[in-house]
């Protein structure tokens, strides 16, 4: 997943689609605002990322599948 991420965002023509991925997410999250020649403008805002993390947080533990080991 984290391999196919990458590369959806190192190609300039998927990076729209890049910003709604986990990592896209968490890139704009922890973005500074500094820009180091890497062209961070695909990204969602600090406070739009935090709101992806949290969606793709809620349908992880509304479809994972709690059972006792026991």
């Amino acid at each position: 997943m984290f391999i196919v991420e990458g590369l959806v965002n190192a190609i300039p023509a998927l990076q729209p689609v890049g910003k709604w991925t986990p990592g896209g997410a968490a890139g704009a999250v922890t973005n500074s605002g500094v820009d180091l020649g890497l062209g961070t403008d695909y990204l969602l805002p600090a406070w739009a990322g935090a709101v992806v993390l949290l969606g793709y947080a809620l349908l992880a533990s509304a479809t994972t599948i709690r059972r006792d080991i026991t």
